[in-house]
C-alpha cells in the first residue's frame, strides 16, 4: 500500500512539473517572427479584387466604335500606352477616354479597367469567354475578364463614315492611311470648300475608281489600290472636313480611306 501512495506522489510531481507554456516552435500552426510553418500554403497576393465573373456572353457594342473580340494580356500590357481604372467603367467611358487620347484602340479587363493604344493583340484571341466579367459601371455589360481584354477599335471624333450616297449604294471605310508627294491613290485628286466623305465618295464612283479617300479636311484622292505606304494611327485622320466640323475628312499626308461598292 505504501508504495501505491509513492507511485501517485510521483505521477502528480510530473504533470505539476510539465504544466509551463507551450514550446510554440512545437504547433504547426503558430506563426513565429512573421513566418508561417512550411505545412499551410503561402498566401497568394492578388494585384487586384476578386470578381465573379458576369456570365452574359453578348457581343458588347458602343458607339463610335467596333468591337474586336476578346485578347489576352500579360504583365507586359498588350495595349500599353494608357490605363487607367475606374468604378463607374462602361465600354462607352473607356472609348471615349481612348479617343480623347488620340488612341486607336480601346480594352476593357477586369471589369473596372481601360487600355488604350495603337496595336493590339500580340499575345492572340482568346474565347468570348474570357471577357465575360460585368462592368463596374453597368452590370448588364461585360468588361473583359481577368487579364483579357474586350477590344475595341475607336473611330476619332465622330466615326469617319461615307453618309449613303444619293446614288443609294453605300461605301465601307477602311481606315487611317499614310500618303506622300508621290500620291497613294494618284489616279484623280479635287479640292472642295465643302467637303464631306460622301461628297468624296460619290465623285471617286463617278469617276469610275474602286477607292476614295479624304484627306486634310477639304481634298479627295481616287484610285484603284491603296496602302502602299501603310496604316496609321486614327488620330492621324482626325481633321473636321470642310463641308461638315461634326465628320472627319483624313489629316495632313494622311487618307481616310473608302471601298467603294
Amino acid at each position: 500500500m505504501r508504495i501505491v501512495l509513492l507511485t501517485c506522489a510521483a505521477v502528480s510531481l510530473a504533470v505539476t512539473a510539465y504544466a509551463g507554456p507551450p514550446n510554440p516552435l512545437d504547433f504547426g500552426d503558430i506563426v513565429i517572427d512573421g513566418l508561417r510553418n512550411s505545412t499551410e500554403p503561402p498566401v497568394r497576393e492578388e494585384s487586384e479584387p476578386r470578381r465573379m465573373p458576369h456570365q452574359s456572353h453578348q457581343t458588347p457594342s458602343a458607339r463610335g466604335a467596333q468591337y474586336l473580340g476578346c485578347y489576352k494580356d500579360e504583365g507586359r500590357r498588350d495595349l500599353k500606352d494608357k490605363e487607367w481604372n475606374d468604378e463607374r467603367m462602361t465600354p462607352e467611358r473607356c472609348i471615349s477616354s481612348c479617343r480623347s487620347g488620340g488612341y486607336a484602340y480601346a480594352g476593357l479587363q477586369y471589369s473596372s479597367y481601360c487600355f488604350c493604344g495603337d496595336r493590339y493583340g500580340k499575345y492572340g484571341q482568346i474565347s468570348e469567354n474570357s471577357c465575360s466579367m460585368a462592368c463596374s459601371g453597368d452590370s448588364d455589360l461585360n468588361c473583359g475578364g481577368s487579364w483579357a481584354n474586350s477590344v475595341f477599335k475607336v473611330f476619332a471624333g465622330s466615326a469617319p463614315s461615307a453618309a449613303p450616297p444619293s446614288t443609294g449604294t453605300s461605301a465601307t471605310y477602311l481606315g487611317c492611311y499614310k500618303d506622300e508627294s508621290r500620291r497613294d491613290l494618284k489616279e484623280k485628286h479635287w479640292s472642295n470648300s465643302r467637303m464631306t466623305p460622301e461628297l468624296c465618295v460619290n465623285f471617286c464612283r463617278k469617276e469610275g475608281f474602286m477607292y476614295a479617300g479624304a484627306q486634310n479636311g477639304s481634298q479627295c484622292f481616287c484610285g484603284d489600290r491603296y496602302g502602299k505606304y501603310g496604316q496609321i494611327a486614327e488620330r492621324s485622320c482626325s481633321s473636321a472636313c470642310s463641308g461638315d466640323s461634326d465628320l472627319n475628312c483624313g489629316g495632313s499626308w494622311a487618307n481616310s480611306v473608302f471601298q467603294l461598292r
